[in-house]
């Protein structure tokens, strides 16, 4: 059996350095099970910034 795979900022900025195009963005004080309050605003910048008209 082999250990579990210890994920988090360091991982998560790792593929985010290795996919083109991508953006890392930690969210202060949230867990994986993130806010949607917290969440929202992220999602927002990012449909205003992709969407083509």
């Amino acid at each position: 059996m082999t250990a579990p795979l210890k994920a988090g900022p360091a991982a998560s900025g790792a593929v985010a350095s290795a996919v083109p195009d991508a953006v890392h963005r930690v969210l202060p004080g949230q867990t994986h099970n993130v806010s949607p309050d917290a969440l929202a605003p992220e999602l927002l910048e990012f449909f205003a910034a992709h969407w083509e008209s």
